[in-house]
């Protein structure tokens, strides 16, 4: 409702976040992975008791970039071929202590997935002027395709790599199957990966009353959705 609810731009899920927790906000999108993240890292913030998902919304997915060139530190096992366009699926694992870049809310999924799955990554933010070209395997979560992607690809000095889902479903649910599609040396590819539902949350109140509000936005989203997804200004 247009009495009740104000549109403010934000800087993503961490932003979202934290403004819900600063009282800045009354609820804001945040991905699934970051959600978990706070939860296990703030318990005494992030809880049931005071933060509630009002709906889920749309996937962001995961995107694995790596140099060509690039071999792992400190590591004798074979390593994957990464020099031509021939398809490579990564298993996380395999990036166990190794160095991987990230910026924006990308940084925080990348420290979600660290967490979950105990990788001992040293995750490093990619300065502005680097993004288009970095020295470290890049994650870079959101919707495709990927701006920032796609001018990487364009180099032709990285690969796109495929993340292993069965290798992560079974101990961290929240993440999805996806399908990445870029356009590399004009051929189209198409790369098996991993994604996560962004949710819509929102503030939880002590008060019952003051927590009408969260409900009755639900409920209409709820009723409205197939509408929704059918508006073309959504």
């Amino acid at each position: 409702s247009k009495d009740v609810l104000v549109n403010v731009s934000s800087n993503g899920s961490i932003d979202n976040m934290d403004g819900i927790l600063n009282k800045r906000f009354y609820g804001g999108i945040v991905q699934a992975d970051v959600l978990k993240y706070y939860a296990k890292t703030t318990p005494n913030k992030v809880n049931r008791n005071n933060v509630g998902v009002i709906t889920g919304m749309h996937m962001e997915s995961f995107h694995l970039v790596i140099p060509k060139n690039w071999k792992p530190q400190g590591s004798k096992k074979a390593w994957y071929d990464l020099s031509d366009d021939a398809p490579v699926a990564i298993d996380m694992n395999s990036l166990k202590g190794q160095t991987v870049g990230s910026w924006g809310g990308s940084s925080l999924s990348l420290r979600a997935l660290n967490e979950f799955m105990q990788l001992n990554l040293n995750i490093i933010e990619i300065p502005e002027a680097q993004r288009a070209s970095p020295n470290v395997p890049v994650l870079i979560v959101g919707g495709q395709p990927s701006s920032a992607v796609t001018t990487i690809l364009k180099t032709n000095n990285f690969k796109l790599v495929s993340i292993n889902y069965l290798a992560i479903a079974e101990k961290l649910p929240f993440y999805v199957k996806s399908n990445l599609s870029y356009t590399v040396n004009g051929n189209v590819i198409n790369v098996p990966s991993i994604g996560v539902q962004a949710l819509l949350i929102a503030k939880k109140f002590r008060r019952e009353a003051k927590n009408a509000l969260a409900i009755e936005i639900a409920t209409c989203l709820d009723e409205s959705i197939y509408d929704l997804a059918d508006d073309f200004d959504t």
